[in-house]
């Protein structure tokens, strides 16, 4: 609040609140201390936040960006909409620590472009960006910006807020062929559908860019969603994590299907993939996506339930027919404790991705893949001063 505070005493004439809807009363108060410590200034909201029907009424505000946020304030600001985008240059993270140890902010931020084009009925982020806007078009362009970073920060490691990456497989082809080409190795941490990884064909293209994590909606042992239709996503994770690439898989629970037998086999399913993190996320409608109209109309949303409520990680907030609320929490408390007893703490397997990387890598007969070898040793080096406490813990 103090550091709030100071900062709307330099007078701004806009500032920008972007908020996710469990942060609703965080930005309800911030907007009120805006108004009370300088109340010329015009606030701003964004974020999925303004998702929330009649935001404008809830929070006191003088705009609202839904979506894509740089025409937005291009158009409010006046500038010219075709400006060219320059990528800002700043760290991915700060303050981090790895059990209480800081480690330095070795890691930027890249956003290629938002949105989806699967639009996934679920997908809060999909439907609240429309179709898919890339800000970087090419992988020279994407390649350009992962230099100024390094230039300007030192980093060659980068955080990708993008929800499909390899949805443009151009652009991740040309990405690999600049840092061949110049020599210039960069790693990645990416999102990606299942059915787009194996659209790519060779998964080595992915160790050629330097993809070291993926982030990939599993959801169901069920060919629900076209994205995963015909996927197997054992031989994937396994051939992934085997290119020392962790993946972070993703299950949601509490689906239209699930009862007590049908949650347990996807629990058990999404677990034996054995990837390197596991997300359990309870089923979420979110205004804005075609699950929030559906059970809305179908009544199934209870009025009562704060929006502060409203997040993955807890109880659900729609009446579901097999679960009551109070039974959604401990199923997912039990969801996460089977697989650490089943698989492990997850540190311990993204270390053992690693050398798997480093094992792959610099035997490997190709060498442009031999020469991602180096940046598995750098971070195996890195992680090893844990072993101790890894073990003892």
């Amino acid at each position: 609040k103090a550091a709030f505070r100071r900062e709307l005493a330099k007078g701004y004439a806009f500032v920008g609140i972007s908020f996710i809807i469990p942060n609703f009363l965080k930005a309800q108060a911030m907007a009120r201390m805006v108004r009370k410590q300088s109340p010329r200034t015009r606030i701003i909201l964004g974020g999925h936040g303004t998702s929330i029907p009649g935001i404008e009424t809830l929070i006191d505000c003088d705009e609202v960006c839904r979506g894509e946020g740089i025409a937005f304030l291009r158009a409010l600001l006046s500038e010219p909409l075709d400006r060219p985008i320059r990528h800002p240059v700043m760290h991915s993270s700060y303050n981090r620590k790895v059990m209480g140890v800081p480690i330095p902010d070795s890691s930027a931020i890249l956003v290629p472009g938002v949105g989806c084009p699967n639009k996934c009925r679920f997908c809060a982020t999909s439907h609240f960006f429309g179709a898919y806007v890339p800000y970087l078009r090419t992988g020279q362009e994407v390649f350009d910006a992962c230099c100024r970073a390094h230039d300007e920060l030192g980093v060659t490691d980068f955080g990708v807020l993008d929800e499909n990456f390899l949805k443009m497989p151009n652009r991740a082809r040309e990405l690999i062929d600049c840092q061949e080409r110049a020599k210039r190795p960069f790693t990645f941490a990416i999102f990606s559908s299942a059915e787009t990884l194996t659209a790519m064909g060779d998964l080595d293209l992915l160790v050629r860019m330097g993809v070291n994590f993926i982030w990939m909606g599993v959801e169901s042992k069920r060919d629900m969603f076209e994205k995963n239709r015909g996927v197997d996503f054992a031989v994937l994770i396994r051939e992934l994590r085997r290119r020392g690439i962790a993946v972070m898989a993703s299950a949601i629970l509490f689906l239209e299907h699930h009862d007590s037998q049908t949650i347990h086999e996807d629990i058990d399913f999404a677990i034996g993939l054995q990837p390197d993190y596991l997300q359990f996320m309870g089923l979420g409608p979110i205004p804005g996506t075609p699950l929030y109209e559906d059970y809305a109309q179908q009544g199934k949303l209870p009025a009562d339930i704060p929006w502060e409520e409203q997040h993955g990680q807890d109880r659900i907030w729609f009446d579901h027919p097999s679960f009551t609320r109070a039974e959604t929490r401990q199923v997912l408390i039990d969801a996460f404790l089977q697989d650490y007893r089943e698989n492990g703490a997850s540190f311990m397997r993204m270390l053992e991705t690693t050398l798997n990387g480093l094992q792959y890598t610099s035997t490997h007969a190709d060498p442009r893949v031999r020469l991602r070898s180096s940046a598995f040793l750098r971070l195996a080096r890195q992680l090893r001063v844990f072993l101790a406490a890894s073990f003892i813990f």
